[in-house]
């Protein structure tokens, strides 16, 4: 028996707002994902193929998920700038006067 599903049009532009939260986590997992390739030849490979507006065909589904967590954030990151959301906050480093340790408190 035939079923129907719904699914978005092929010229579809969703519009949707995400919290700063839902950003970091977004974040968290690209890093994840980055972390599973031990190689570093093969980072910068997947780095270079996901940034790069060359097309690569066929991607294997590390390479496809990686890229897509990295549009998704420039697109977050590209909507935020023209709205004004960012801020600029000062990251001290070791040695820095005034850096505190991180704990794990």
């Amino acid at each position: 028996m035939a079923i129907k599903v719904k699914k978005l049009k092929d010229d579809a532009v969703i519009k949707i707002e995400i919290s700063k939260n839902f950003y970091d986590l977004i974040k968290a997992s690209l890093y994840y994902v980055f972390t599973l390739e031990k190689d570093e030849a093969k980072k910068e490979e997947i780095l270079r193929k996901s940034i790069t507006q060359e097309i690569y065909t066929p991607l294997n589904e590390y390479e496809l998920t990686f890229k897509t967590l990295i549009h998704i954030i420039a697109e977050i990151e590209r909507v935020a700038a023209t709205e004004g959301q960012f801020v600029e906050e000062t990251i001290l480093e070791p040695g820095d006067e005034g850096f505190i340790e991180p704990t794990q408190d």
